[in-house]
């Protein structure tokens, strides 16, 4: 297929990556309460082949979250699951969607007091805490003052309620159709990341289990920029040790290999002995091929691919980044043909699920770069153990607040340790039909 058209000839697979974009944008983290804008054809749930029903235009459906895009989607409707197709689907209503509410941590921690916390060789600004009474009165006072938040009835109530009660780790929510799954998500989400203060500070560890050091804690912190990459918050215990944690609402996102793994090991100037993230990090450091940074995930991903995998020089590619521009606008030059030509001949993907890569090239550059490295890191018994290591001194813990406890009114945490993990880098978030990978080119999780 010729480079020119493309975009115009491939028009379905250009809407299943508009597709793609609106679910993890709008429905990928939790049960989202919405509307269809068309009358439309349910799907039986397991397949989503067989046609089982039918819904009229506007009716009310829960969409069933998830990490995985699926066009044909998961949804409740009359208390039973189907699948319908996305592009029925309407953009989250006002009760249900994830900005409906435009929470953040830092939000919700507004006029507490602030300090810097001295961590990863930099001063961080933080809201800082001492006592559980102080983050429930910070909570109560932007609660109250939120127009978002008085938007949706009940909610302010059930909050404010829940903040004076005593027992942090119950909340009432009232009858099942008082306060959406949607909205329960989205509280979830960010001031899970506070309650975890509360419960450290007021002693309250049940929910932690066994795994957290949590005795003598002196304050609870969290970076007071959104931004801020690496970890949610801090607690530091009374003999000056400080212990971060990365927070997520059940499983949470994927965190960035190139933001966070790759930027700290630089950070603390540590050298890799596995081939691929020597590579890797020489190029980040290099800043060769128009290369911001260290997390100028396209730029060194480019240039990783082109240089390394394909073994293509400068005299056949003279900018590696300048290639992903050109495909990202639909342009074709000499370069960018050397480029397909070579991963056309480089590999082909034997499963049928990475068969495309190879298929629907050219749009498949960027997801053909982002598997090959996560494949050869992945089976690097030494990539995988350094990268643990950098995990390791970080020495952070990861708490996922479990959904399906916080839905029916409980608050429980799983936890994980830095230094006991399963690590797994993942290149499938970087999509089939989007150049630009805006969902990921590379992450991580541990387990």
């Amino acid at each position: 297929m010729g480079f020119k058209n493309y975009y115009k000839e491939n028009a379905i697979l250009l809407e299943s990556a508009n597709g793609s974009e609106k679910w993890y944008k709008y429905f990928s983290f939790g049960v989202i309460n919405t509307k269809v804008k068309k009358d439309s054809k349910l799907y039986d749930a397991k397949t989503g082949e067989k046609e089982v029903s039918t819904i009229k235009n506007k009716e009310s459906i829960d969409v069933i979250g998830g990490e995985v895009y699926n066009p044909r989607v998961l949804v409740m409707y009359k208390k039973k699951k189907y699948r319908i197709p996305l592009s029925n689907i309407e953009k989250p209503i006002s009760g249900g969607g994830v900005e409906s509410l435009k929470l953040n941590a830092s939000k919700l921690s507004a006029g507490a007091k602030k300090e810097n916390i001295d961590w990863n060789g930099k001063k961080v600004n933080c809201f800082v805490f001492k006592s559980g009474k102080e983050i429930r009165n910070i909570l109560k006072m932007n609660i109250k003052n939120s127009k978002e938040i008085a938007e949706h009835s009940n909610l302010k109530s059930v909050l404010l309620k829940y903040l004076d009660s005593p027992d942090i780790t119950k909340i009432n929510w009232g009858p099942a159709d008082r306060i959406s799954d949607g909205i329960r998500n989205q509280i979830g989400k960010y001031l899970g990341e506070i309650l975890i203060g509360i419960l450290l500070l007021e002693k309250n560890t049940s929910v932690f289990g066994s795994d957290l050091n949590v005795t003598n804690v002196k304050k609870f912190a969290l970076p007071d920029d959104p931004a801020f990459s690496g970890v949610d918050s801090f607690y530091e215990l009374k003999d000056g040790t400080l212990i971060p944690i990365s927070s997520k609402y059940g499983g949470g996102a994927k965190a960035s290999f190139f933001s966070n793994l790759l930027h700290t090991a630089n950070e603390k100037r540590i050298s890799f002995k596995d081939s691929t993230l020597s590579d890797i990090q020489s190029i980040s450091k290099n800043k060769d091929d128009s290369i911001k940074d260290d997390q100028d995930a396209t730029g060194i991903l480019y240039s990783w691919g082109i240089r390394k995998v394909l073994s293509l020089t400068k005299k056949d590619v003279n900018n590696t980044k300048a290639v992903f521009e050109k495909l990202r606008k639909g342009q074709s030059d000499n370069e960018v043909k050397t480029v397909i030509n070579a991963i056309k001949k480089y590999k082909n993907w034997q499963t049928k699920a990475e068969s495309k890569l190879n298929k629907d090239l050219p749009k498949t550059v960027t997801a053909y770069f982002s598997r090959e490295l996560a494949e050869r890191l992945n089976r690097s018994s030494v990539a995988i153990d350094e990268l643990k290591d950098v995990l390791g001194i970080k020495n952070f813990f990861q708490l996922n607040l479990i959904i399906k406890d916080w839905q029916n009114g409980s608050v429980r945490f799983k936890v994980i340790s830095s230094k006991a993990v399963t690590l797994k880098i993942d290149g499938a978030k970087s999509s089939m039909t989007d150049i630009s990978a805006k969902q990921g080119k590379l992450n991580y999780e541990i387990k």
